[in-house]
This record gives structure tokens, sequence and C-alpha cells, in this order.
């Protein structure tokens, strides 16, 4: 054992005064190796980031339907079921404008400004899923869901 730590330690000594008589080369030499151990690493941080925003991407086509802000309930009623019965439509989600309100004061920086407003200035919305992505199938359905009655705004968008 004592002879293994003496030939250790002349190594070490060696090798020390090796890295003082070429310092250039001695710091490119830990240089190349520093990148070669991280490149593989930065490598796979980037490639488990750009997965991960690509997971959370919402690709699929939607249609968010505005009403105007005097619908009332049976209003409601009667455009859900509307719109319930379009060809196009896979899931209507209706977002009462209570809710959007709420949703807003906690996801913005206008909460301040929010609570100092007396009526709520958003209107009751509806979110649909259409069935086909389709640029002219969207288009149709956008024009079917302008021509119904206390609708205000119909947007398209992925």
């Amino acid at each position: 054992m004592n002879s293994w730590l003496t030939s250790h330690a002349r190594a070490l000594a060696r090798a020390l005064a090796r890295m003082r008589a070429q310092p250039l080369a001695t710091c490119l030499s830990i240089a190349v190796i520093a990148v070669a151990i991280l490149l593989p690493l930065a490598l796979y941080v980037v490639f488990a980031n750009v997965t991960n925003a690509a997971t959370r991407l919402n690709t699929d086509p939607s249609v968010n339907v505005y009403l105007v802000l005097a619908a009332n309930d049976g209003d409601v009623r009667e455009i859900e079921k509307r719109l319930r019965g379009l060809e196009n439509s896979a899931a209507v989600r209706f977002i009462p404008r209570e809710a959007a309100l709420a949703e807003m004061r906690r996801i913005s920086n206008l909460a301040d400004l929010l609570a100092g407003i007396d009526n709520n200035p958003l209107p009751h919305a509806f979110a649909i899923k259409p069935k086909s992505s389709d640029a002219e199938a969207l288009e149709k359905m956008r024009r079917e869901i302008s021509g119904i009655p206390k609708i205000e705004t119909v947007t398209c968008g992925r």
C-alpha cells in the first residue's frame, strides 16, 4: 500500500511540474475536456426544454364566440343549443362573464384596476372545438355563428 501511495504522489508531482512548465497547453487541454463534458449536457437541457415547451403548445383550432353585454340567461341557453347543433362543432364550453372576470383578475396585473369597477365589462362567451380544422370549414362555421342573434364577435384561431 505504501508503494502505491508513493507512486501516485510521484505521478502527481510530475503532472504538476508539466502543468507549470506549459500553462497555455494545460489551459487549452482543460478547456477542451470541459467542452467535451458540457456539450452533451447542454444539448440535453436544450432538447428537454424544447420538448417541454412543444408539449404545452395548443395547436388545435378553436372558435371563440362573444355575446353582446345585454344577453340574458335565456339568450345564453338558446345560443348554446344552436352552437351544439352546428355540423362542425365537436365540443362547446360556456364561459360566464363572472368566471371570465375572476380569471382576468387572477392572471393579469390589473387586479387593482378591476377592483375599482362597478359593472363587469366582459361578455358571456363560448369556446368551441371544431371537428374539422380545414380553413374553409372554419370560415363557414364563423359565418354561421355570426348570423345568430345576440352574438357580437366570433374569432377563429389556433
